[in-house]
């Protein structure tokens, strides 16, 4: 076999494998897909929500179904009472021990956990949507993929009600993986939607010089519709 020919057969070979691995890919997507489809059928088995959610301000709500074979859906909606309605989720099908497991790390990391009815569940995460929207602030972009575990369940069945916001009014604390162009998004649509004065707001302490800038240009009228306070950045979904 001539150099050439050798040469030729590893750009085949280099080529078919590369098509093999992007066949795989997305044959692994969409096994994932047909796998969440497949899960919204399967029964709920828990549901449980942070024990301080209103208190601290955020927390996660939790659904599980579980498949006669022991698989288990897991869905985690993590809500923010006070200001954004629904921050941030993710969903995971995996064994009943590893969803066992990733409940309670999540609970040794964010404090205790309450069971409460699926129906309560879904009505927590569908009124703090609904609260985030009446500010102009749109759920995280995880959020419709999370919902469809929640599908077949009728949230008006819970007669409990939600009071959102702090004191009346929505009260945003930045998180520490809030993105300066995040932060200064959510700024800009409270003054929009709500006018100065109308909402509370707390920033890391490493944001201590920022913060005073926000606190003058309140004081001058002026708002921060213009205020250089951030160096622009792609706009990103906070973590």
């Amino acid at each position: 076999m001539n150099k050439n020919t050798r040469q030729r057969q590893a750009k085949q070979a280099a080529k078919k494998l590369r098509r093999n691995r992007r066949v795989l890919a997305k044959g692994g997507a969409e096994n994932f897909g047909s796998k969440l489809q497949r899960a919204k059928q399967w029964p709920v088995a828990k549901a449980m929500v942070g024990d301080a959610i209103f208190e601290q301000g955020i927390g996660s709500v939790v659904l599980t179904r579980e498949s006669p074979s022991g698989m288990t859906a897991l869905v985690t909606v993590l809500v923010d009472a006070w200001c954004l309605g629904v921050k941030d989720g993710f969903v995971k099908i995996v064994g009943r021990e590893t969803a066992s497991a990733i409940a309670s790390e999540m609970s040794r990391k964010a404090g205790p956990f309450k069971n409460v009815t699926p129906e309560y569940a879904k009505k927590l995460i569908v009124r703090s949507v609904e609260y985030g929207v009446s500010l102009g602030l749109k759920p995280a972009s995880e959020f419709e993929h999370c919902f469809g575990l929640f599908q077949g369940i009728d949230e008006s069945l819970c007669p409990d009600e939600f009071e959102f916001g702090q004191n009346g009014k929505p009260l945003y604390c930045a998180g520490p993986n809030d993105s300066p162009a995040f932060v200064r998004r959510v700024m800009d649509t409270l003054e929009n939607s709500r006018g100065q004065g109308n909402f509370d707001y707390i920033l890391p302490a490493e944001s201590v010089g920022l913060q005073d800038e926000i606190e003058q240009a309140f004081e001058s009228g002026e708002g921060i519709q213009n205020l250089e306070w951030m160096v622009d950045e792609p706009e990103d979904d906070q973590d």
